[in-house]
């Protein structure tokens, strides 16, 4: 990847590499990607930190020039750029995601149906891959989204 990559922009991104490392070395796909199509010639490092980079940097609407609007446009996008295999994008940015759930920085706008606070955040439903919930962040109370009405927004924190 030669145009888009930042190693700046990879500090910044530093705890979500090492989380989705983990997770990838974990979970085994990544790993078997990497031998059987670039016989171990790229790190599972250097393909993490490239598909977070792009991730993080369309997530926080910071790539110039990228106009998609979809998860499906973004791998694309992604896959294009550094010639990775969409499933493992896909799986790479759910790893990303998850470390942003993990942290409580994962967070939508709206209020919990059962107290009226106003903090919710998503959160990664264990032991299965792609799935999560919300959870009050005052009661606990967890809900599906399909609790909530289409006007569901994500938080996004300027700092």
């Amino acid at each position: 990847m030669d145009n888009e990559y930042d190693s700046d922009y990879e500090y910044d991104c530093a705890e979500e590499i090492a989380y989705a490392v983990d997770r990838a070395n974990a979970e085994g796909s990544v790993p078997r990607y990497l031998e059987k199509e670039f016989k171990n010639e790229r790190s599972i490092d250097e393909l993490i930190s490239e598909i977070v980079v792009l991730h993080d940097k369309i997530s926080c609407d910071e790539l110039e020039g990228y106009t998609g609007s979809s998860s499906e446009e973004e791998y694309e996008y992604i896959a294009k750029e550094t010639g990775y295999s969409i499933e493992i994008i896909e799986l790479v940015a759910w790893f990303y995601d998850c470390c942003l759930m993990e942290n409580g920085r994962s967070q939508l706008v709206d209020v919990c149906p059962e107290c009226g606070h106003d903090v919710l955040y998503i959160r990664e439903e264990k032991d299965c891959l792609f799935a999560s919930f919300i959870e009050c962040g005052k009661c606990k109370t967890c809900f599906g989204f399909e609790e909530f009405d289409e006007s569901l927004r994500y938080y996004k924190d300027d700092n």
